[in-house]
């Protein structure tokens, strides 16, 4: 977790996701959503869940964070 805070925190990062396997992981994915939005605002959590997804999943490269 520390890892991937510092690649986000850096610009560093083109997407967040999880693998959760059972509702009882959902109050941990919140939190980390929030912090995301604390962390980098809500348009770059954005696109670290929505956007880059997408183009990833499409073959397109996400621009990179300035």
């Amino acid at each position: 977790m520390r890892t991937a805070r510092h690649l986000v925190q850096e610009g560093l990062a083109h997407a967040a996701a999880t693998d959760i396997h059972r509702t009882e992981d959902g109050p941990a994915i919140a939190a980390g959503i929030a912090w995301l939005r604390k962390s980098v605002g809500h348009e770059t959590v954005r696109k670290l869940l929505v956007e880059n997804p997408r183009q990833i999943l499409t073959g397109d490269l996400p621009e990179q964070r300035s």
